[in-house]
């Protein structure tokens, strides 16, 4: 008789995941509370470095881990798309290869999915860090929007923190999607398919996941970000996916990608957020071991 499995955890690495990022990500899913059975999806997007091969060679022999290797590099939406075809959970959980989960993440995340059945995702604050050097780290507290929000600021910007997401795979395959080819926006055009499908989101005010940033705040700023946006709106309005009157504020949003990256920094760390210092959650979740002494 095949395990019923509750929860799919769905992520991918390509070649240039850093394989101790990789361990201490693997570290916090395996320290999860949550006690109902559950497997790893890892897609590996094309080719990877050796350290990463071997890191997960290392898995070989872990219950419920399913590789699925892809021959080349398809980016981040078609990879979570290849790797939910091979999904078995009620649940999907999304993790990035670099950043760390609270070890009740799970537990508090499908409580609330199993206690209210009209609610499709849940997603929660983060907590945002760049490096995990000292015992006490330096966090920006990033909250999520509150779930009676969520909905229509969609329409603004994309207010879910993809590595946060619990989603029934059950609506997503009632609603016949999942993510697709769209670099840097496949998250946030998934969410306003599902949401323009009748889809229920709630959001948890408590930061279940690390993730990390990088200190340039480089990646969301600069012609061809602006140039992906401006494909992505594009392609949003045209399916109506998004509102025509809003194109004004959208055009808004394109103008500020391009502001040169000195006083977009300054302007990003400008931005409202509480800085706490909170302990390393290395010293909280276990180390596996066995992982970390394949990385030379």
């Amino acid at each position: 008789m095949s395990t019923v499995i509750s929860v799919s955890w769905l992520g991918s690495v390509y070649h240039g995941t850093d394989p101790f990022e990789l361990a201490q990500c693997i570290d916090s899913i395996y320290a999860q509370d949550y006690r109902e059975d559950v497997e790893i999806i890892l897609v590996i997007d094309g080719p990877i470095s050796q350290n990463v091969e071997e890191l997960i060679a290392s898995l070989s022999s872990t219950p419920n881990l399913v590789v699925v290797r892809l021959a080349r590099n398809l980016g981040l939406g078609l990879a979570l798309k290849e790797g939910f075809a091979y999904s078995r959970g009620r649940y999907i959980a999304r993790f990035d290869a670099d950043d760390i989960n609270v070890a009740t993440r799970l537990s508090v995340q499908v409580d609330v999915l199993e206690s209210d059945p009209s609610i499709d995702i849940v997603c929660s604050s983060v907590f945002e860090f760049q490096d995990l050097n000292d015992d006490t780290i330096k966090v920006n507290y990033r909250r999520a929007v509150c779930s009676s929000k969520i909905e229509s600021r969609l329409l603004y910007f994309n207010t879910v923190f993809h590595p946060t997401v619990l989603m029934r795979s059950s609506a997503l395959r009632r609603l016949s999607l999942c993510y697709e080819d769209c670099p840097l926006f496949e998250d946030y055009l998934l969410w306003l398919r599902l949401l323009n499908s009748g889809a229920k989101f709630a959001s948890l005010d408590l930061p279940l996941v690390y993730m990390r940033v990088s200190p340039k705040f480089s990646r969301r700023h600069g012609i061809n970000y602006c140039l992906r946006e401006f494909l992505f709106y594009l392609h949003c309005l045209r399916v109506s996916l998004l509102p025509k009157r809003l194109v004004p504020f959208y055009l808004l949003r394109l103008a500020s990608r391009l502001i040169p990256s000195i006083y977009f920094q300054r302007l990003l760390r400008r931005r409202k957020l509480s800085q706490l210092a909170v302990p390393n959650p290395l010293l909280i979740t276990p180390r596996y071991v066995p992982l970390l002494r394949h990385i030379h």
